[in-house]
């Protein structure tokens, strides 16, 4: 699974977001994912109210594990 870089990218066209809330669960959603921890990342995703195109495809593969 492919995560954000860094954090500025929330600011950018790859994750954007005008919402403070979504901004923090998709942090916590790719550190979850970068420290191999599937059920926290799915908690977190699932906070997410709308997902991009890259959050909807971790949904899926989530689910199927």
């Amino acid at each position: 699974m492919e995560i954000f870089k860094n954090v500025s990218e929330i600011k950018t066209d790859q994750i954007k977001t005008n919402n403070l809330d979504e901004a923090v669960f998709r942090i916590c959603t790719a550190m979850a994912l970068h420290q191999n921890k599937m059920d926290l990342a799915e908690k977190w995703l699932n906070k997410i109210q709308q997902p991009n195109a890259r959050e909807i495809q971790w949904k899926k593969l989530l689910k199927t594990k």
